[in-house]
Parts: structure tokens; C-alpha cells; sequence
């Protein structure tokens, strides 16, 4: 289950990392206590998590679930893969990324990969010239000039 008032990494940064599965095919109303439930029998669980859509808060139809060693992660996935819960067949496979933030899922994530379009200091846009980093003509549409687009 998911903790509250963790920081970014989870506040486990003195824990070696754990082992993520992503468990698909999840039926829109199973809850994460009972997740927690049917996969905690094989091993120790650090962290529960159902994303959801940001804008209806509908269950996305899987979950993350975190094992604290490699060695319960591999039980539970050949253990928990194909098991039918609340009438869905569950397919169970590690996951292949760290779990995304709530920024990050919308979009917003706060990592500097330069994607963005940032404020200066004053709080402007930035001010955005031409492909050869010259001023923009601004004074048309479309492709403009005498150029050849040939």
C-alpha cells in the first residue's frame, strides 16, 4: 500500500531498491488492500499502486507492486501470473520502468529534460526565435518568402 508522506524516492534511500511487477488485466474494482492481500502471501510487500486517470480517477486497468528482493519478485510472478482474481485473469510481469510521479504522469514532470518551456526570473515565457536561433517573422502565415519547397 501506498505511504503517505514519503518523499520522491519513497523515503527508503538507506533500503537497497525493490523489485517492481506489473500486474495487468486488474478488474477496475479490486482495491489495493486486496492486492496487498493475495500477493503478500509469497513475500514481503513494500509498496501497493493502481494508477488511475488523472482526469476521471478511473482504475487504468493495472498495478505496481513492489517486492523488497528479487527472489519474492520471481515467486510472485510465477506464482501470481494467470491468477484469477474478481474474475480477471491477471498477467504478471516485471516492470520495466520506476513508477511515475503524479507530475509525471500528467506531464509535468519536474526532471530538467529540457522539454518544457520554463519562466525567466521575471516569470516571462521565453522568447522563441527561428529555427537558425534568428528572429521570428511574425508578420505572415504559412510558409512565406520566395523559398523552394520542392
Amino acid at each position: 500500500m501506498r505511504g503517505g508522506g514519503r518523499g520522491r524516492d519513497g523515503g527508503r534511500s538507506e533500503a537497497p531498491p525493490g523489485v517492481s511487477l506489473l500486474v495487468r488485466n486488474i478488474s477496475n474494482e479490486i482495491t489495493q488492500e486486496e492486492l496487498h492481500q493475495a500477493f503478500s502471501r509469497i513475500g514481503h510487500i513494500r509498496d501497493v499502486y493502481i494508477p488511475r486517470d488523472y482526469h476521471s480517477q478511473q482504475p487504468k486497468g493495472f498495478a505496481f507492486i513492489e517486492f523488497a528482493t528479487p527472489e519474492m519478485a520471481q515467486d510472485a510472478r510465477d506464482e501470481m501470473d494467470k491468477f484469477v482474481m474478481k474474475g480477471r485473469q491477471l498477467e504478471v510481469v516485471f516492470a520495466q520502468e520506476k513508477r511515475k510521479t503524479p507530475n509525471e504522469m500528467r506531464g509535468r514532470g519536474d526532471s530538467d529534460d529540457g522539454g518544457g518551456r520554463g519562466r525567466n526570473d521575471r516569470g516571462d515565457l521565453p522568447m522563441r526565435g527561428g529555427r537558425d536561433g534568428g528572429p521570428r517573422n511574425m508578420g505572415h502565415y504559412g510558409r512565406g518568402g520566395s523559398q523552394d519547397y520542392r
